[in-house]
């Protein structure tokens, strides 16, 4: 009988102890969550810094005539000329009648897409 209750207190205590231990971790369950911010609709600010990071190394200034049949993107008239025409968002969207950007890359991220997104609706202003 000292047996039993030896052996029931040692698997009791041993439950108690890992289920004490255990924890629910959200970012190692669902990943990490990154907030995507689009509050800030600006050209400099969020525009910029993302074809710089994923455009220009083919589209910029001293590229884009050797690189990619002339389109360049490095400045804000020349992208606003790709907006106006409709584009830009038909490339990043990689949309039919387009060539997807970036070539032979991965797709921008949602977050990078929402942020041009709403920048253009905004009035693609030079801000």
């Amino acid at each position: 009988m000292y047996k039993k209750i030896r052996l029931l207190f040692l698997l009791a205590t041993s439950g108690l102890l890992l289920s004490a231990c255990y924890y629910n971790n959200e970012e190692e369950l669902y990943g990490s969550k990154v907030l995507c911010d689009t509050s800030d609709s600006s050209y400099s600010q969020s525009v910029l810094p993302i074809l710089q990071q994923r455009c220009l190394s083919c589209h910029g200034a001293s590229t884009f005539a050797t690189m990619t049949n002339g389109t360049n993107l490095d400045g804000y008239n020349e992208i606003k000329v790709q907006v106006d025409n409709g584009l830009l968002l038909k490339v990043i969207n990689h949309q039919a009648g387009a060539t997807p950007m970036p070539y032979n890359g991965t797709k921008l991220s949602d977050c990078e897409i929402k942020k041009i997104t709403n920048w253009i609706n905004a009035g693609a202003k030079n801000n």
